[in-house]
């Protein structure tokens, strides 16, 4: 087992994702987990959307998702 690390201390973040918008929404799986980190303030690092070509929608509803700023 990996001892925790702060936010401060990560580099980058590879981001899962049900579906995106080339706007940068995404829409996540529902627990919110890279919404808080990176809404909190603390987050300088690189964010890197992973995802297939079938995931990418024509647009997302902002109610739905993050958008990456």
């Amino acid at each position: 087992r990996h001892p925790a690390v702060g936010v401060d201390e990560v580099d980058a973040v590879l981001v899962p994702g049900v579906a995106w918008d080339r706007t940068g929404g995404r829409l996540g799986r529902g627990a919110g987990f890279f919404d808080r980190l990176f809404g909190g303030g603390g987050w300088r690092g690189f964010r890197c959307g992973v995802f297939f070509a079938v995931q990418e929608v024509p647009a997302l509803e902002p109610d739905d998702l993050h958008v990456a700023e």
